[in-house]
């Protein structure tokens, strides 16, 4: 004969998947974004961002072809940059990292982003497209600009677009701003960029998404030959941190701080566990 099912709540065990359960669900469900300690490759990082000035040029090389590499701090980044009242040239290092810069667009300036007048485009914001050749590429656009790019993404010559109007070569530009760490994950590459910074005169920071070219790119930061890095997941929540503004990665900040003080608590309770149950227990007994 069958004996029915029975939940026994005094077995440890339910208490502990419980807590499991509390780990990966709560932080889901949270709206509170903990602070967490912040490394100093972000809060470099963040400082150069907010040290920009109203009407500088920047660049912004784009190397995100897939969310994986890092995509999560993209936004919040992006309105920090622009919140300081900059303008943008926007070139894509890939042509399949495009249609992800072309979603960034419209989850921060709409789906008709190009015609928003926030944007002012071709004044404050212009859409390079694709600078082929890679670092070669880059190097020549650093050189000569307008010879290395004649047009837009959309075809509209550079001449027709006054931001571009005024940029000759990367002497006009504040800062250079990568997206991805494609340019400078070997030790060979962007060697030449970083190297032409010292000579038109501008900071150089960059993000990376994955662990390995997160390792790679540190060095360059510990080198100071970048101003400043925001590192995967982990560097998107720390600049979440510093922003204060509602960010996906707050997921991860919560998971963080609450698995802490889970495990913190559980350890303080089994300890309290042992020495004060016994006691009580020989109280009881006559």
């Amino acid at each position: 004969m069958s004996q029915r099912w029975k939940i026994d709540l005094k077995d440890v065990r339910w208490f502990q998947l419980f807590l499991l359960i509390v780990i990966f669900i709560a932080p889901l469900l949270s709206k509170v974004q903990y602070s967490i300690p912040v490394n100093p490759w972000t809060q470099q990082f963040y400082d150069a961002v907010e040290s920009l000035e109203p009407g500088s040029n920047v660049v912004i090389m784009w190397a995100l072809a897939s969310r994986q590499d890092g995509y999560e701090c993209t936004p919040s980044i992006l309105r920090h940059i622009w919140r300081q009242g900059v303008n943008i040239v926007w070139m894509d290092y890939a042509v399949n990292a495009q249609p992800l810069a072309q979603e960034l667009f419209t989850t921060i300036w709409g789906q008709n982003w190009k015609s928003n007048p926030e944007l002012a485009y071709g004044t404050k914001f212009v859409y390079m497209g694709l600078l082929a050749g890679a670092e070669a590429g880059c190097v020549s656009w650093i050189r000569d600009a307008k010879k290395t790019m004649t047009s837009d993404y959309y075809k509209t010559a550079i001449s027709k677009l006054p931001l571009m109007a005024g940029i000759s070569d990367a002497s006009a530009i504040k800062m250079w701003i990568n997206f991805g760490a494609g340019l400078f994950g070997g030790m060979a590459g962007g060697a030449q960029i970083i190297g032409l910074a010292k000579i038109y005169g501008y900071r150089m920071i960059l993000t990376a998404g994955t662990p390995q070219a997160a390792g790679a790119v540190l060095g360059k930061w510990v080198s100071r030959l970048v101003e400043g890095e925001v590192l995967g997941v982990r560097g998107a929540a720390e600049y979440a941190t510093l922003t204060g503004e509602p960010d996906p990665t707050a997921s991860y900040i919560n998971a963080w701080v609450i698995g802490v003080l889970l495990v913190v608590g559980g350890m303080l309770w089994l300890n309290v566990k042992q020495l004060v149950l016994p006691r009580l227990k020989d109280r009881k007994e006559p």
